[in-house]
């Protein structure tokens, strides 16, 4: 899946209960990282999002912990953990964060 958050996060996401999932999602990996190269995620026939000049991620979310797996051209590779999501969702309910707020927790997930 993907998701554009605020003015300046564009993500690609993968979910994945395996461990060695660097070896097994390597080429998956780069053809998300191409994708977000081409600096604009089209989801269908109609709708469009150009991300050029956004901060572009790919995130594989895992039950392991949150960690930068690699940083290829400008794209960050990250695995997430799926505890420090849900951790982020509450802290947002809790503490009523707005959107410029939550897009810089995102941003450096």
């Amino acid at each position: 899946g993907f998701f554009v958050f605020g003015k300046h996060l564009a993500v690609i996401y993968d979910c994945t209960l395996e461990k060695d999932f660097e070896k097994e999602k390597s080429q998956q990996i780069h053809n998300y990282v191409n994708q977000l190269r081409a600096g604009v995620l089209k989801p269908g026939r109609e709708k469009e999002y150009d991300i050029k000049d956004y901060n572009k991620q790919v995130w594989i979310i895992t039950r392991g912990t949150t960690r930068l797996i690699k940083k290829i051209y400008d794209i960050q590779v990250k695995e997430v953990s799926i505890n420090k999501l849900i951790e982020i969702y509450g802290k947002r309910i809790e503490e009523d964060l707005d959107e410029e707020d939550l897009e810089i927790m995102l941003t450096h997930i």
